[in-house]
């Protein structure tokens, strides 16, 4: 019986961060209510090896770096504004509201891979994977 090992070495480290703000206003003008927010949001995750050597992948056990390294972020900001009417009378009562959004998003990130060996039962390689990276993205939208 062969037991498989995974060396520490080959594990990927992984890191991530989130933080989330928002700015909220509520101005009363007259009987009315004008309601302004802000928003904005940040996404950053990252995954990598501990090291650039080739990912091994043998039936006794893997060894060698994990093979990729990825780098992504998002971002989102937003402004709200909101304005409510005191309520009107007639036919029941009515109350009014008139509002705008202003958005903008962005996802950007890179992904970067290295070779992965598998060998044999005999450490022999009859076959190493090269693996393409993909092109580093940019996507900003407004709204």
């Amino acid at each position: 019986m062969m037991v498989s090992t995974i060396s520490v070495r080959v594990t990927p480290t992984f890191s991530a961060h989130d933080y989330t703000g928002t700015i909220i206003d509520r101005w009363t003008i007259g009987n009315n209510l004008l309601d302004s927010t802000l928003a904005i949001k940040r996404f950053s995750g990252n995954v990598w090896g501990q090291g650039i050597q080739d990912m091994i992948l043998a039936p006794t056990g893997n060894s060698g770096n994990y093979f990729s390294q990825q780098n992504r972020r998002a971002t989102r900001a937003e402004w709200i504004e909101t304005y409510s009417l005191s309520p009107i009378k007639g036919f029941g009562d009515h109350n009014l509201k008139f509002g705008s959004t202003v958005a903008r998003t962005g996802n950007r990130g890179d992904f970067v891979a290295r070779p992965i060996q598998i060998q044999d039962t005999e450490g022999e390689c009859p076959r190493r994977v090269l693996r393409r990276g993909l092109p580093n993205f940019r996507r900003p939208e407004t709204a």
